[in-house]
């Protein structure tokens, strides 16, 4: 049971890093087209995190 909080909170802090990465980064000028993958990255993170919180 103590794994499960454990994934749990790696999820939604990887999740938030990563969303916060891209909103952050976006008014930089190079390297713009690898930004949206830290953002769905960060999303599907997130959810799976609010998923296995509830399971």
């Amino acid at each position: 049971m103590e794994n499960k909080y454990f994934l749990v909170a790696v999820l939604l802090i990887v999740g938030i890093y990563d969303m916060s990465f891209y909103y952050n980064s976006r008014h930089q000028p190079n390297n713009q087209k690898g930004l949206k993958a830290y953002l769905i990255f960060g999303v599907i993170l997130f959810a799976a995190g609010i998923l296995a919180l509830f399971r």
